[in-house]
């Protein structure tokens, strides 16, 4: 009799062992659709905020162009300058942009899921931060054009 006790103990031991492994693997499987579903929405962020870069590039011709447009013009040089800062916040911004995505791919995919949760977390608040400062100053671009 007390054999089978033994074998008992022994066999709810060894299930036990393996509910808690199993647990192990759900709660690594969890974080690891955690990684997943962030990776996910910082691509497309970065998507949404590339969509931008075209018609920034647009707006920055028609600054320059406008730019040129007012240098003929003596009385026109505080526009001018206006321009050319316009001009430099819009090249800040696709720089953010082109800064922001060499990061993003120079990094190498962390196995430790906490880590590479914090940097694509750390890496979402970049990209918000290069869209927003593309909005504002693609914003303040198109106030700048409208007002000819």
């Amino acid at each position: 009799m007390p054999k089978i006790y033994l074998y008992f103990l022994v066999f709810s031991f060894s299930l036990v062992g393996c509910q808690k492994k199993e647990v192990s693997e759900e709660a690594i499987t969890a974080e690891e659709e955690q990684v997943q579903i962030l990776r996910k929405e910082v691509m497309h962020l970065h998507n949404q905020t590339m969509e931008k870069i075209e018609p920034l590039i647009g707006l920055k011709s028609r600054l320059k162009e406008k730019g040129t447009a007012l240098r003929d013009n003596p009385d026109k040089v505080d526009e001018v300058i206006v321009v050319e800062m316009l001009v430099q916040s819009l090249d800040k911004a696709q720089t953010s942009m082109r800064e922001w995505m060499q990061r993003y791919n120079a990094h190498k995919i962390n196995d430790d899921h906490v880590k590479e949760l914090e940097f694509l977390e750390l890496e979402k608040k970049n990209i918000l931060a290069v869209e927003a400062q593309m909005k504002t100053a693609m914003d303040a671009a198109e106030g700048a054009l409208a007002a000819e």
